[in-house]
């Protein structure tokens, strides 16, 4: 190195020339951070909205399907706690969180000229509620579910469907024929 370069190099250095650097750095980090948003707010509006809403056969908890489009496609599902018979929260200590995000999808591309036929549906004892997403590129739909009984996340399909099967199965043996 050359003698004029030590002394540029001693001199970004010493204390004036370090706040100098630090000034530049602090300015490229904010200009970065304005040039995403600028880009994300102008190029790629994220938009909400409730694909489906169903309440559980309890009455207790609602599901809300969310679809949001940006850059790409997620699909959410958030349940809310509180119903018909949840008319006072204080009674019910075990709801202290009214609203829980249970899963947000990986991404798919947002094509606008696709039907997904995403839906939820719930146990008929209120105990299980299960995600269907029909991804066309698939050979076989995404399932998700989630058993509030144990409070776990399922992503096994044939788990999935012998808990759906089982969870129906018990409600249904409980309840009265009203045929008879």
């Amino acid at each position: 190195m050359t003698s004029k370069t030590l002394k540029v190099f001693k001199k970004l250095f010493s204390f004036s020339g370090g706040v100098l650097v630090t000034l530049a750095v602090i300015f490229v980090i904010l200009f970065v951070i304005t040039y995403f948003y600028a880009v994300s707010r102008f190029m790629g509006q994220i938009t909400l909205d409730v694909s489906r809403r169903l309440m559980s056969p309890d009455h207790i908890k609602t599901a809300f399907l969310i679809r949001r489009y940006g850059f790409d496609l997620n699909f959410g599902v958030t349940v809310i706690y509180g119903g018909d018979r949840l008319k006072n929260a204080q009674k019910y200590s075990h709801y202290k969180k009214r609203a829980k995000r249970l899963f947000w999808s990986c991404d798919y591309f947002p094509n606008l000229d696709v039907n997904w036929n995403e839906n939820i549906e719930w146990s008929t004892d209120s105990s299980f509620l299960k995600l269907i997403i029909h991804n066309p590129e698939a050979a076989k739909p995404f399932t998700w579910a989630y058993d509030f009984t144990n409070d776990v996340e399922i992503t096994e399909a044939n788990e999935i469907q012998s808990l759906w099967i089982q969870r129906n199965q018990i409600s249904d043996n409980n309840e009265v024929n009203p045929k008879q």
